[in-house]
């Protein structure tokens, strides 16, 4: 099946904690595997609270929400993100409602079940990165999961480790966009988890640069999978920005997002 899990939902909803002066950035992220290495450049957009974020560069990507001449546009006065297809001239909503469906779709499929949820956050002190005071600082995740698909289980234990260098210089206001919104996917041990990150990124401030390093072992503890990505932002300028970039062309059609389980 393809790999639209609850974690892409996850990152899609926690976004780095967003600037609501006027601020353009561009930030280039490379994740490697022991078989390959993948990169995605991002343009971003931030002011008074509504966010863009363009895909400039995406390489091995399999998230159909996240492919060149696309962006993704939050606007502060709603809960909601718009996925935009510049090619296609048509985009679709993503809300409260359209993530429960998904998870829906995948939970007649796939059962998840987690346990033994643990956190650690390791503040390192102040450091510069591009001339800006930065908090360092590390937040290991750890939990077990037991995947159900069908009559087949698997149990797996999860390791992340994220090293973070983030800035608040020159913000007069922040927001975690939707993990300050009421989400739910209506499972609850994914709806714990999405909490448990809510809390984690609710004072870090705006992300510089960020290592993370996630691990999976099985039941007798074999390593089964590792990868790192490292997201590093590299231009940010400061700047008034045209209204525009967060308006959706009027020639655009609103389209529906349908999410099928298909097999590989």
């Amino acid at each position: 099946m393809k790999r639209l899990t609850y974690f892409i939902l996850l990152g899609f909803f926690l976004m780095p904690l967003i600037l609501y002066g006027g601020v353009e950035w561009e930030a280039q992220s490379i994740t490697r595997t022991k078989d390959k290495e993948s990169k995605l450049i991002i343009r971003g957009y931030a002011q008074k609270g509504n966010v863009r974020e363009d895909f400039i560069e995406v390489s091995e990507q399999e998230n159909p929400l996240m492919k060149p001449g696309m962006y993704w546009l939050y606007l502060a006065e709603k809960s909601e993100v718009y996925i935009v297809d510049s090619e296609e001239k048509s985009y679709f909503v993503m809300n409260v409602d359209s993530v429960s469906k998904i998870m829906s779709s995948i939970n007649q499929f796939v059962k998840f079940t987690i346990s033994n949820p643990k956190v650690e956050v390791k503040a390192l002190g102040t450091e510069k990165f591009m001339d800006l005071d930065c908090n360092h600082l590390i937040i290991n995740t750890s939990y077990d999961m037991e995947t159900k698909i069908m009559i087949m289980k698997m149990k797996t234990h999860n390791e992340e480790s994220r090293e973070l260098w983030a800035t608040t210089r020159h913000i007069e206001d922040i927001s975690l966009n939707f993990s300050r919104k009421s989400f739910s996917t209506g499972i609850a041990e994914i709806d714990s988890l999405i909490r448990m990150e809510t809390n984690l990124y609710s004072n870090i401030g705006f992300i510089m640069k960020s290592l993370i390093t996630s691990k999976t072992f099985d039941a007798k503890g074999k390593p089964v999978s590792e990868s790192t990505t490292e997201t590093v932002i590299e231009k940010i300028v400061e700047k008034d920005l045209s209204p525009e970039l967060f308006k959706i062309p009027s020639d655009y059609k609103k389209i529906e997002f349908k999410f099928n389980m298909e097999k590989e």
